[in-house]
This record gives C-alpha cells, sequence and structure tokens, in this order.
C-alpha cells in the first residue's frame, strides 16, 4: 500500500500549536479567507512584491553599468511594478504612498550593502521531516531570499510592521527554514512603516542561529504535534484553545468563536470566503 503523505509548513505547524478548531477553519477545505483583506496583510503583500523585483534585479548589478543603469533607475522600475500590483488591493492611496515610500527609504540605506550574492527569491522546498511505514511528513517552505555571505548560505525573511519589535527567537517560521536549508542562522530583515524613527531604527537586520541540537529538538517536537494532528482530523476532533485567541492581533476566527454554537456555520460564509486549498508555492 502506498504511504500516506502529510504536507505541513510553518503556518499550518503554528495553526495546529495554536488551536485545532483554527486549524480546521483555515485549512479544512472551508471558509477561510476573510471577505475585506486586513490592511497589514496588503501592505506586507505590495512591500514584498516590490523587494522581490529588485533582489532579482539586484542579483544582475554587475550588468547596470552595461545597460546604463542606475540603483536609482531600478528602485523606479520596482515602484512602478509595486503601482501595478497596487491597483488590485483594496488599499487606498495613502496607505499605497507609505509602503513606496518606505520602500524608497528602504532602499535608499541599504544601497550599498553586500546583498549582491542572490542565490533564489522566493524559493520554494520540501524536505522528509518523519517516515514510517504508513505514512511521510514532509515539511514546506517559501524563503523570501537566499543569499550568499562570506562563503555561507544564508535564508533570509523580510518582516514589515508599523510597531518596532525584535524577531521571535523560537518561531517555528525561522527554524524551520534553517532546517530545511541545513543551515544554522538565518537573517530577519526588518522594514518598518513608522514615519517617525530614523532609518537606522526602522531597518534592522537580526541575525538568529541556532546549534544542531536545537534544530534536531525542533524537528522532533514538530514531529509530535503533527503525528498528534493527524490524530484528530482522523477523528474530526478540533478541541478549541481559548488561550490563543488574543495572542499577537487576536485570532482571525475570534468572533466565529464568540458566536452561538448553531450560527457559526451561518457567520462563517458570512464573513468568509471560500479559497483554494492551501499551499505555500501557490503564490509564485
Amino acid at each position: 500500500m502506498p504511504k500516506r503523505i502529510i504536507v505541513i509548513d510553518s503556518q499550518r505547524l503554528d495553526a495546529i500549536q495554536s488551536c485545532m478548531y483554527l486549524y480546521k477553519l483555515r485549512f479544512g477545505g472551508g471558509p477561510s479567507t476573510p471577505q475585506q483583506t486586513p490592511d497589514y496583510f496588503e501592505r506586507g503583500g505590495l512591500l514584498h512584491r516590490m523587494l522581490e523585483s529588485y533582489y532579482k534585479i539586484k542579483k544582475y548589478r554587475s550588468r547596470w553599468e552595461l545597460n546604463k543603469k542606475t540603483h536609482a533607475d531600478v528602485v523606479e522600475s520596482c515602484i512602478i511594478i509595486g503601482r501595478t500590483t497596487a491597483t488590485k488591493m483594496s488599499l487606498d492611496i495613502a496607505e499605497i504612498e507609505t509602503v513606496i515610500d518606505t520602500f524608497r527609504q528602504y532602499t535608499t540605506h541599504w544601497e550599498n550593502d553586500s546583498w549582491y550574492d542572490v542565490l533564489a527569491i522566493e524559493q520554494v522546498g520540501s524536505r522528509v521531516l518523519f517516515e514510517s511505514e504508513e505514512i511521510v511528513i514532509l515539511y514546506e517552505s517559501k524563503v523570501d531570499l537566499i543569499l550568499k555571505l562570506n562563503g555561507s548560505v544564508v535564508p533570509v525573511d523580510h518582516k514589515s510592521s508599523k510597531s518596532r519589535r525584535d524577531p521571535n527567537y523560537l518561531a517555528n517560521q525561522f527554524k524551520g527554514y534553517c532546517w530545511i536549508l541545513g543551515v544554522n542562522s538565518i537573517i530577519v530583515n526588518e522594514i518598518g512603516f513608522q514615519r517617525t524613527l530614523k532609518a537606522t531604527e526602522k531597518f534592522r537586520r537580526h541575525t538568529l542561529s541556532y546549534s544542531a541540537s536545537v534544530l534536531e529538538e525542533w524537528k522532533q517536537n514538530t514531529t509530535w504535534w503533527v503525528l498528534d494532528a493527524v490524530k484528530k482530523i482522523d477523528t474530526e476532533t478540533y478541541p478549541m484553545n481559548f488561550t490563543s485567541c488574543d495572542k499577537y492581533s487576536g485570532c482571525m476566527f475570534k468572533s466565529i468563536c464568540q458566536a452561538d454554537p448553531e450560527v457559526r456555520e451561518y457567520k462563517l460564509k458570512s464573513l468568509f470566503a471560500v479559497t483554494d486549498k492551501w499551499d505555500v508555492g501557490a503564490a509564485l
């Protein structure tokens, strides 16, 4: 008999560890996306689109002079791509201009950095996390940027926010990137939308390092959580974890859980839209 294949990524894993009911609502195949996308998602998406274009062009910096292009030309080309992308979003004009201005400040601040040896951009990959006679667990990731710095492969994750915060060292996302690439360090590229902070305060680059034993512990811990979740899914058991409702910006499904059980399905369908099955690489 063919083995059962389970695919996991950091977002699914975060949901499993937070609340199985959240996992069901977000990844169970029903309504899972708010009818109106939150502004912070769209701001981040717009910035990521320009950064993706920027580093694709920066990869070929040695050809700029040959093509009579300057750094300013490259930045403006990426902004044009950003404006085109923004036409498909619900962000108001002021928010769009804030993101574009932040991108312009970021590229000016880091114009002469050492991030030229670009190995991959928006790289999707997978690696076997666990395998038995019955089941295979594949861990997937999509890394914003992979560089070669001082001879070492280093993944980079862009993090944008309106508030200044240090990255979470324990995050599944960061450990997962390192584990799947077989490396021990990751750079979290902080990009702040704050208007009052200096560039050095809102454009910070944090290097997080993990030992082999830390990554092995993460692998074993993740395997346990996934196998436990598989048992719950097979028995259609989705317990609610009410201690997760207010974490970070609050659970997107909080209003559903607050509703009477008899009207939850109706409220879910009225507030959320059905989307395609979640695929970490679908945005390519």
